[in-house]
């Protein structure tokens, strides 16, 4: 990946995990060569795809690091693998980035220009826009741990301050950590395997000082929910799992009396309903007829 334009600042090594997603790893790796960051190294880690991605990647993206695991250790796990090459590859910033992204030119240039700003914020990531849904420019969001909501917060012109909003959790989409936060706080917890991991990251993180923001100058488009789009009943139950579990391990034990009920009550329901009219639009609706859905994703056995 060319680099070009300002001066050398940290090294920032890109983490893109891969799970047979060739199409939109080609283009997210195409948009990374295209960044104006000049000391930018890249490692993709791919989950076992068999799309032949590995080989593939390794022709057009020769720079690119490439580890292949071989099978598919789940999104945290495979995310930590990268995360821990990026640290022996000295990095100063890492930035963590699905596959289904393409960021601008000046993405990653503008994040790391947010965390200049403010050296107390260890953890920043950037405003997505959805594919499907071009209207919402996503943030991250907030919790609320008696009721165990979870805020989005969507980003509107009147939110603009020195480029930096602060916000509860940056979504792992697309999420710049410092390497002294990766050395105090430690990797992505393994337990979630996926879903709410950045959301338990950023936590921990901000138990130990660090603030976490959103750089509104940082832009990024997000096809939200392909992979997790071939394995729609896997995703339905980590999304609740970990809900539940993200919740309950956060609370404060006087926040349990209303936070329990809650869950049980009304966001559990709530998230079915969701889930099952989501799944219905997936099927029906026009505009997703090119994506691949079904209700349980079955690997392929030799």
């Amino acid at each position: 990946c060319a680099s070009r334009g300002a001066k050398a600042l940290e090294k920032v090594v890109v983490v893109v995990l891969s799970w047979n997603g060739l199409e939109d790893t080609l283009e997210c790796l195409k948009s990374l060569c295209q960044s104006d960051y000049p000391n930018l190294q890249i490692v993709v880690v791919d989950n076992g795809s068999e799309d032949g991605s590995c080989a593939v990647i390794a022709e057009l993206f020769p720079q690119v690091t490439l580890i292949a695991n071989g099978r598919n250790l789940g999104f945290v796990r495979g995310n930590n693998i990268g995360l821990d090459a990026g640290l022996r590859m000295h990095a100063d910033l890492l930035l963590l980035l699905n596959n289904d992204t393409v960021v601008e030119p000046d993405c990653i240039n503008e994040l790391v220009r947010a965390l200049g700003q403010d050296e107390a914020i260890g953890i920043v990531g950037p405003l997505m826009q959805r594919t499907l849904r071009p209207d919402l420019i996503d943030m991250g969001g907030d919790f609320d741990f008696w009721t165990g909501a979870v805020i989005l917060r969507h980003f509107v012109p009147a939110m603009e301050c020195n480029g930096l909003f602060p916000i509860s959790y940056v979504w792992g989409c697309g999420l710049m950590v410092r390497r002294e936060v990766l050395e105090r706080v430690g990797l992505l917890d393994e337990r979630y395997i996926a879903y709410y991991e950045d959301a338990d990251f950023c936590m921990r993180a901000r138990a130990l000082g660090y603030g976490t923001a959103v750089a509104t100058r940082a832009r990024m488009l997000h096809k939200v929910g392909r992979s997790g789009e071939r394995r729609f009943l896997w995703q339905t139950y980590m999304r609740l799992r970990n809900h539940i579990l993200f919740f309950v391990s956060y609370a404060r034990p006087y926040q349990l009396f209303t936070l329990v009920p809650a869950l049980v009550v009304y966001q559990i329901p709530v998230m079915l309903l969701r889930t099952a009219r989501l799944y219905l639009a997936r099927k029906l609706m026009p505009r997703y007829k090119q994506r691949p859905i079904s209700l349980w994703y079955r690997a392929k056995r030799e």
